[in-house]
């Protein structure tokens, strides 16, 4: 097991003279997805704050070849020395000769024991832990958890006082999914100094589901994806030609991974309606189907091969690397999220950053973002025929598209920038700090008054 190892290109920004930066790591091992993305966004604009920020994440990260004003550790990553010892094992193998037409059987590897595994995430997370105090780290921002591991990890980084700050992107798992139950969050929220919701709505169902201190919970909305355009927004006719979309015809885009919350089958039900008023309305389905989910998969594998025989529906599977996520935003005249259960989404966040209008429904803080009638609508959850009729409303109507379009992005760049969110975040860094030195004091204080007589 190795030490962590950074790599990538970094530009680290000077702090002003005098002043020492606030020392941040972000924990998010996923290293892909929209989560991943959130926190390299968040990195980037805390270093832009003048914080000295390290990310925490695994080797397999997929914007590791984005530049970057922070730095990466990567979690299991094996040491020089393993690697190296791994590679002389390898070479002084003598390859195995088999008959002509005989191909070699890969050997299946066997199961790593479960206790082997929580053993060795347990010494790393130690390992890291004591590294981070040595460090003198300032505060620990958690991004996501990998459930029943990140408990130790929080308690042990409370034992050396590094105040530790939790995101909850999600508050539970969505149907069909392998997750924890609600008391998963329960156990981190008794140790953290801070839990970060995107909406109100989310801090009050947080609130409702488990005992949680009022005061620990902050609302900080989630920022735009403005990443996904580096040289700036995108023309529709530009991203339908890079693609090969069709030119001049109203699309609607659905974008991410396929999993039973997010209420696809709504969404084409709703369709078939569409195309009675609008006929030459294209649906762009674009994303895999999640394999987490057996059941989830089986159907919704069923649904998009009965669709994408249909003419007006264009099905794109796959994971769309960073670089191109921009394009399918820009393609679309509207990006729909026919969503059943929701605490807030990236998705949205990508179409205002794109300047396009979007139909949503009532579920979790979607309707927080969502101005409705002025940056898109909201309909509400399972509801096909109002699904169909906010989408025709748009699509019947260019000019209050384009509006709608025009304040999703201004909203993208002021109210949802990154700088004002990271400005946000600095601000409850300095919060937990201060209470810290507070709570320091008080117990100076105690320890150093006069004895009590008895």
């Amino acid at each position: 097991m190795g030490a962590f190892h950074g790599g990538g290109r970094i530009v680290v920004a000077r702090p002003r003279r005098g002043r020492r930066r606030l020392r941040v790591t972000l924990y998010e091992p996923s290293g892909l997805g929209g989560v991943c993305h959130y926190t390299y966004q968040l990195a980037q604009a805390l270093a832009r704050q003048e914080c000295e920020v390290t990310l925490i994440t695994t080797e397999a990260y997929e914007l590791a070849h984005l530049p970057r004003r922070f730095r990466v550790r990567y979690l299991f990553k094996p040491s020089l020395l393993k690697r190296l010892f791994s590679a002389i094992f390898r070479l002084g193998r003598p390859p195995r000769r088999l008959p002509d037409g005989q191909e070699a059987a890969t050997k299946p590897r066997r199961p790593v024991p479960a206790w082997i595994g929580a053993l060795r995430t347990r010494l790393l997370q130690t390992r890291m832990a004591l590294e981070l105090s040595v460090r003198r780290a300032d505060v620990v921002h958690l991004q996501s958890v990998r459930w029943g591991r990140e408990p130790f990890f929080v308690r042990l980084l409370g034992w050396l006082r590094i105040p530790v700050l939790y995101t909850a992107h999600e508050l539970r798992g969505h149907e069909g999914e392998e997750s924890p139950e609600p008391v998963g969050l329960g156990a981190i929220s008794e140790t953290v100094s801070r839990i970060i919701v995107h909406a109100q709505r989310t801090r009050d169902e947080l609130l409702g589901l488990f005992s949680v201190n009022p005061g620990k919970v902050e609302v900080v909305p989630h920022g735009s994806y403005d990443f996904f355009f580096p040289e700036g927004r995108i023309s529709k006719e530009d991203a339908r030609a890079r693609l090969g979309f069709p030119a001049g015809r109203p699309t609607i885009l659905f974008f991410g991974l396929i999993k039973r919350y997010k209420g696809l089958e709504y969404l084409v039900e709703a369709f078939g309606r569409i195309e009675e008023r609008v006929p030459d309305a294209v649906l762009a389905i674009v994303g895999n189907v999640f394999r987490g989910d057996p059941v989830g998969y089986a159907g919704y594998s069923r649904l998009m091969e009965e669709v994408s025989h249909r003419p007006n529906v264009l099905r794109v599977p796959g994971y769309v690397p960073v670089g191109k996520v921009g394009l399918y935003f820009s393609a679309a005249d509207l990006v729909v999220l026919p969503y059943t259960g929701a605490s807030q989404s990236g998705v949205l966040l990508g179409a205002f950053a794109a300047g396009r209008p979007v139909v949503v429904t009532d579920t979790g803080g979607l309707p927080e973002i969502v101005k409705n009638g002025r940056t898109g609508f909201v309909v509400p959850p399972r509801d096909p025929e109002a699904l169909a009729g906010a989408i025709v409303a748009v699509l019947e109507n260019p000019e209050m598209a384009e509006t709608m379009g025009q304040d999703a992005a201004r909203l993208a760049d002021t109210l949802y920038s990154w700088d004002r969110i990271a400005a946000r975040t600095v601000e409850l860094y300095g919060s937990v700090l201060s209470d810290r030195r507070r709570r320091a004091t008080r117990r100076l204080s105690t320890s150093d008054g006069p004895e009590e007589l008895h």
